[in-house]
């Protein structure tokens, strides 16, 4: 992993372009500017799938009796707001007191929609969710309705981080800090 710093990726880009020499200092307003143009590509890649270098497990407590949570700042789940939930086998399971997995499907809103009555309680556990991506609080649906108390797991993918200061360091993976310079180059061109 290679340890880098906003400012840092910030003043590689801008020589590479020629906009400055190295070792030169880069005016205030000049690296201000880019740390907007920078978030504004880290928020751009959050949305690309292929951008995203690793899948976060998040999980949240079900309430007997309740099938629609809330997740997201001030929501009933206080975890980061997925911008996706993965829908591959295994990338979702809920798990019961006495430490007993099962597995759910994650399913997209068609496969939802022909749900029947989801508020369906004959079941043991919850087998199907149902992730609905609004803002601010995304909306997490099972089905059935839980009868007893389960935490669920599931893979998800989160927003990259926003960089809030120019000294605010990343740690990143082999190869996107190249990425990253090499982008802010073309954004700041």
């Amino acid at each position: 992993m290679t340890a880098e710093t906003a400012q840092s990726l910030i003043q590689d880009a801008l020589e590479g372009i020629g906009v400055y020499a190295p070792g030169e200092t880069v005016a205030t307003a000049d690296l201000n500017r880019c740390l907007v143009v920078l978030n504004d590509m880290m928020d751009i890649w959050s949305n690309e799938s292929l951008m995203s270098y690793a899948n976060t497990e998040q999980s949240g407590l079900l309430v007997p009796g309740q099938h629609i949570y809330t997740i997201g700042s001030g929501g009933d789940f206080t975890l980061t707001r997925p911008i996706r939930i993965l829908d591959s086998p295994g990338t979702c399971y809920s798990v019961d007191q006495n430490g007993n997995r099962y597995n759910m499907q994650v399913v997209t809103q068609d496969r939802w929609n022909l749900i029947w009555n989801v508020t369906q309680t004959n079941s043991n556990y919850p087998e199907v969710l149902f992730y609905d991506p609004q803002y601010p609080l995304g909306i997490i649906n099972v089905y059935p309705v839980p009868t007893t108390g389960y935490t669920i797991y599931f893979d998800s993918r989160i927003q990259l981080s926003e960089l809030t200061a120019l000294g605010t360091s990343l740690s990143l993976p082999p190869g996107y800090s190249k990425a990253i310079k090499d982008n802010l180059r073309v954004q700041f061109w």
